[in-house]
C-alpha cells in the first residue's frame, strides 16, 4: 500500500484501523452489508473525491482468531468478499477512472483487481497440469508456454523478494508455504463459500468477544 499512497496518493482501508473526519464519518452508509466492507468503504471514499492515505507510522494493536477454522472462515470471508467487489465495483470505477481521468480511482480500481500471489500459482499449475496432458496427446506448444509462465512468475517472486522482502519473509517461513497452500482447499470449497455469503463473526484471540476482522 506504501507504492499507492506513493504513486498515486491514495491507500485501501483495512482491518487495522481508520481515522475519519466527522463530516465524512456521518455521511457514509456504513451498514451496507458487505462482507468486505472496508474495500468498498475506499472506492466509495475515492469516488467521492475523499481518497484514503496512508498513515505509515501509526500504531494499531489486533488480535487475530486463535482457532483453526475461525480463522479459515476470515479468510473466506476476505477472499471471496474481495473477489466479489472486484467483480462488482472495481472494474465499473476503473472504467470510471479512466473516463473522468481520476488517476487515484483508477489506480485503487487496479489493485483491487489484482488477485492473491498464491492464486497466480495455483492457476500456473493448473494450466501446467492441463498442458502436459495435451503433450502426452500430441500438443506441445501448450507446455512451453505454461512452463514459460512459471519460470516468469518465479523469478518475479524471487527477485521481489530479494528486493523487498527478506526481513518480512525468512526463508526459514517457506516451509510453512505447503500446508497455506494445502489451507486454500477449506477456502475456495464448500464450507469456505457459505462461510463467505454472509457476515460470520470469528472469536480473537485475547478476549471474549467477537471480531468481524
Amino acid at each position: 500500500m506504501s507504492g499507492l499512497d506513493r504513486l498515486f496518493g491514495v491507500s485501501r482501508i483495512t482491518g487495522a484501523g481508520i481515522a475519519l473526519p466527522w463530516n465524512i464519518a456521518s455521511a457514509l452508509d456504513v451498514a451496507s452489508g458487505e462482507i468486505v466492507e472496508d474495500l468498498a468503504l475506499t472506492l466509495t471514499l475515492t469516488e467521492q473525491k475523499t481518497a484514503p492515505l496512508l498513515l505509515a507510522d501509526a500504531l494499531v494493536t489486533s488480535e487475530f482468531p486463535n482457532e483453526d477454522a475461525a480463522l479459515a472462515k476470515q479468510r473466506a470471508r476476505w477472499e471471496h468478499g474481495s473477489q466479489n467487489i472486484a467483480f462488482r465495483r472495481a472494474l465499473p470505477c476503473l472504467l470510471k477512472g479512466i473516463s473522468k481521468g481520476d488517476a487515484r480511482l483508477f489506480a485503487i480500481s487496479l489493485d483491487m483487481m489484482i488477485p492473491p500471489l498464491v492464486n497466480f500459482l495455483i492457476l500456473i499449475m493448473a494450466v501446467f497440469a492441463a498442458s502436459l496432458m495435451a503433450w502426452f496427446l500430441g500438443a506441445r506448444a501448450p507446455l512451453g508456454f505454461a512452463a514459460g509462465a512459471g519460470f516468469w512468475f518465479g523469478a518475479a517472486v524471487v527477485l521481489g523478494w530479494i528486493s523487498v522482502g527478506r526481513e518480512s519473509l525468512p526463508l526459514s517461513s517457506l516451509r510453512g508455504l505447503a500446508p497455506f497452500i494445502a489451507a486454500k482447499g477449506k477456502i475456495y470449497g464448500a464450507e469456505g463459500r457459505a462461510s463467505a455469503k454472509r457476515w460470520t463473526p470469528t472469536r480473537s484471540g485475547g478476549g471474549d468477544g467477537d471480531a468481524g476482522e
